[in-house]
């Protein structure tokens, strides 16, 4: 009788337990001993890793990456408006090991309204991304980065802003979003201006300022943007911190050439 028995399938057998329990723990406890609050965002309760981090534990771990390719995409059809798309490939990879993970990625001229560079930055956030995402994959990581939420961190801040307002505090009215944010209620907050630049003027970032709901509500727009930037007007808002951790608001006017 002729034997019709399916042959074995061999089954793909994770390496041993108890070393990749230490490997996942270890991930954990570099989350919380070498990563700043700077290397992190958080989104609706959650909290995010920034590319910073990711680079930090591909330093840790010995991984390498590189761009495999890139492609400057044109909006199509009745959406041909100068939009436009980067999609960008990375593949990161352990020599130790041999073993390696692509990421791809895309970021659309569409996500921001206003681009402080627009073709470099959009190239670099599809780069960020797919770079983030390559050595999550490879270090199994597995988490999405703070720069994969960015296109949805707007509408997303919007809508809760708009289900849960701010209660008011002493200082500028709050205004209904992070979109509705105007120079002109910025401009109540108490500013310094810089002796030395006549188109920088300042705010240390204290408790104090925090209370105030439109200081806030910059201060969430900016650490949100990939490159902790915002522009309103003719007008430049940028989060800077120095060596030691404080944090200041940064005001730039172009035009402006007296103090």
């Amino acid at each position: 009788m002729k034997d019709v028995r399916q042959p074995l399938v061999e089954i793909v057998a994770p390496i041993n337990v108890d070393r990749l329990a230490e490997a996942f723990k270890t991930f954990q406890e570099f989350k919380q001993r070498l990563l700043t609050k700077d290397d992190s965002v958080t989104i609706a309760g959650r909290q995010y890793l920034k590319k910073s981090a990711w680079r930090k534990w591909a330093l840790a771990c010995g991984v390498s990456d590189e761009i495999v390719s890139f492609d400057r995409v044109p909006a199509q059809g009745k959406d041909q408006d100068g939009s436009f798309a980067y999609r960008v490939v990375v593949r990161a990879f352990h020599e130790k090991s041999g073993r390696s993970s692509a990421g791809v990625a895309v970021a659309s001229k569409k996500e921001k309204n206003n681009w402080s560079h627009e073709e470099h930055d959009i190239f670099t956030l599809a780069h960020t991304r797919a770079k983030n995402r390559a050595i999550a994959d490879l270090v199994g990581g597995g988490e999405v980065s703070a720069e994969e939420m960015s296109s949805d961190m707007e509408n997303r801040r919007i809508k809760d802003q708009n289900e849960s307002p701010i209660p008011s505090a002493p200082g500028p009215a709050s205004p209904g979003s992070a979109s509705d944010l105007t120079n002109e209620q910025l401009n109540a907050l108490k500013w310094t201006q810089s002796t030395k630049l006549p188109q920088l003027s300042t705010i240390k970032i204290t408790q104090a300022l925090l209370g105030i709901p439109i200081a806030k509500l910059l201060l969430e727009r900016l650490k949100a943007s990939a490159n902790q930037t915002s522009k309103i007007g003719d007008i430049t808002y940028k989060l800077s911190a120095t060596d030691e951790g404080t944090e200041f608001l940064q005001r730039w006017q172009a035009n402006r050439t007296t103090p």
